[in-house]
């Protein structure tokens, strides 16, 4: 069931996009021949008077549009880089999505120094950069991978030597105990840098699932085509323009 209803979503989508690529263009194609066949003379007169402002409109809006794509596009790459190159850290630093409540909030009778970093909710972007290990601190909020290969974001509460090599011991600060098993350095990606952005990891979850991924592509597709007709709409008005000065 789950399957038919995913295929019929996607074809109601690709059919949606098509029927807006060929409204949009019909529609383009009617106001073109309507501006070169005079029907819109008075409405050019008028926009050539307020060329300028028209202009500087016109400039602003496409800067906007611009910059919020850019935003988006950076947003998206970055959730895909991240979910596909298996949480590495690139030029010391990298964003993380919290899935879990884990660091929410202080459990019962658990308590911290106050100058430690604070923890963070659910579906807060956080900021974490490489360090070398002798860098960490007790209490430090760590990214690592367990053994299973679940990456976790949890609190180094205690260390110890074994075999020559340190463990790093945690705990979710809203757990009811620690860590069922340290951590290694080798197993760590970075650490918290106290820099985080409140619910906007909901954003990014979605951009890294297909739905995402097809919904941004059909947003950018969707985007090129619409200024493809604005062009030609206002090529005509120029050519249009010309005409009438003769």
């Amino acid at each position: 069931m789950g399957v038919f209803i995913i295929i019929i979503a996607v074809i109601s989508g690709i059919f949606m996009l098509v029927f807006a690529t060929l409204y949009c263009r019909a529609h383009t194609r009617e106001i073109v021949a309507a501006i070169a066949s005079g029907e819109r003379d008075d409405i050019i007169i008028a926009r050539e008077r307020r060329a300028r402002r028209s202009r500087a409109f016109r400039t602003v809006r496409r800067i906007i549009f611009c910059s919020f794509l850019a935003v988006a596009l950076g947003v998206a790459a970055h959730a895909a880089v991240f979910r596909f190159s298996g949480g590495r850290v690139y030029a010391g630093y990298a964003g993380l999505v919290v899935g879990s409540g884990s660091m929410s909030r202080m459990a019962e009778g658990y308590t911290l120094p106050q100058d430690v970093a604070e923890g963070f909710d659910t579906f807060d972007i956080i900021f974490i950069e490489h360090v070398d290990e002798d860098e960490l601190r007790l209490y430090d909020i760590a990214a690592f991978y367990s053994s299973k290969g679940v990456l976790t974001i949890h609190r180094i509460v205690d260390s110890f030597y074994a075999g020559g090599t340190q463990f790093y011991v945690t705990r979710g600060d809203a757990n009811a105990g620690e860590d069922a098993e340290a951590v290694s350095y080798s197993s760590m990606i970075g650490i918290y840098t106290g820099v985080k952005l409140p619910f906007a990891g909901a954003i990014v979850l979605f951009l890294q699932s297909w739905y995402g991924i097809v919904s941004v592509a059909a947003v950018v597709y969707m985007a090129v085509v619409y200024d493809r007709c604005l062009a030609k709409i206002s090529h005509a008005m120029h050519v249009r323009a010309l005409e009438i000065d003769e």
